[in-house]
């Protein structure tokens, strides 16, 4: 699945992925497989595999992706909840350029 995503076969990788998920159950892969459904624009799948894993992340280790999960639901239509999410990303994360983004963005769902 790596070596499918260095090439930017994103599809291969994703397939290679949910292959692994299906016989590991490994939660680790969910991040990475929610980033390739938003890549290939399958934001459903997308806003339900981040969301599937961040409801876990008591410790906050995914705080990133966060911001990703709310242009997903944004892009899926649900402004509430992303408002809720971007607000969440822009309380907790420490990446700044991102901050800057989710303020936009949240902006742009109110």
């Amino acid at each position: 699945a790596e070596d499918q995503y260095q090439k930017k076969d994103y599809y291969g990788a994703l397939q290679k992925y949910e292959e692994a998920y299906e016989d590991k159950e490994d939660r680790l892969l969910l991040p990475k497989m929610a980033d390739l459904y938003y890549l290939v624009r399958d934001y459903v799948k997308a806003e339900r595999t981040y969301s599937r894993f961040l409801r876990r992340d008591e410790k906050n280790e995914f705080a990133d992706k966060r911001f990703w999960y709310g242009r997903a639901l944004k892009m899926n239509g649900k402004y509430e909840e992303s408002i809720v999410e971007f607000q969440k990303f822009i309380e907790s994360s420490p990446n700044d350029s991102l901050k800057a983004l989710a303020r936009i963005e949240l902006t742009g769902a109110e």
